[in-house]
């Protein structure tokens, strides 16, 4: 009997999240023309914006475009930025558009995480104007996030990978890694005091005996030659006078 409880329970949250998937994410708000049609929901060129500022898991990134048109990070530190980082991602998002409008209008910014963005991204134009996008929750099937436009009623869906590329600025700061240079190799000379001279004797400490060598065999020493043996010596005899 509690099986087939517990099997009628998971259909019934079955049909429920199919039913919002299929509202939400597939007929979306009665009135919106073309639900699967993407929506643009910036419609601006490169030299349009000077500054850029991304905020995501409580960290934020700030990057400002200079008098000679490179970028420069300006927070959470002051650092020359990566052009290409920087170039890469404005490309995306100067002509940033949505998956899909999910509604014409948000009735409840709560239920799609709008009413604590969990990313923010704001743009500098160059005519002194200010856009901004707010990221809330992923949706059921994890392949984008809600988004709303400051200005705007409608609620986009934006794609996963866009919301990662914005996440990524804020954790880690486009800027340009110093190249390690490699340090002064040193040309041994005559007379180089890096080579360490010979210890010296100090009293109370033994001095070690010197390595000693095998000693290298002699050749055998000749036998003496055999001499002949003196011939003895008769003394003269004395002569007695008469």
């Amino acid at each position: 009997m509690k099986t087939y409880r517990g099997t009628l329970l998971l259909l019934a949250v079955l049909v429920v999240l199919g039913a919002f998937v299929y509202f939400y994410e597939v007929r979306g708000a009665e009135g919106t023309k073309d639900q699967q049609q993407e929506a643009q929901i910036f419609s601006l060129t490169e030299n349009d914006v000077r500054t850029i500022d991304v905020r995501a898991d409580g960290k934020e990134t700030t990057l400002a475009r200079d008098d000679a048109g490179k970028w420069q990070l300006t927070a959470p530190e002051k650092a020359e930025a990566d052009d290409l980082q920087v170039s890469s991602v404005l490309f995306r998002v100067a002509k940033l558009n949505a998956d899909k409008i999910v509604a014409d209008k948000i009735d409840d910014p709560a239920q799609y995480g709008l009413d604590k963005p969990q990313l923010e991204l704001h743009l500098g134009l160059a005519d002194g104007k200010q856009e901004a996008l707010y990221v809330g929750n992923e949706n059921p099937l994890g392949t984008g996030s809600y988004a709303r436009k400051d200005g705007a009623d409608q609620l986009y869906l934006l794609n996963a990978s866009i919301v990662s590329d914005l996440r990524n600025v804020a954790n880690e700061p486009p800027k340009v890694q110093p190249t390690p240079t490699p340090g002064p190799t040193s040309t041994p000379t005559p007379g180089d005091m890096s080579v360490a001279p010979p210890a010296l004797p100090q009293p109370g400490v033994p001095t070690p005996a010197p390595p000693t060598t095998a000693a290298t065999p002699t050749t055998a020493a000749a036998a003496p030659t055999p001499t002949a043996p003196a011939t003895p010596t008769v003394a003269p005899t004395a002569t007695a006078k008469p």
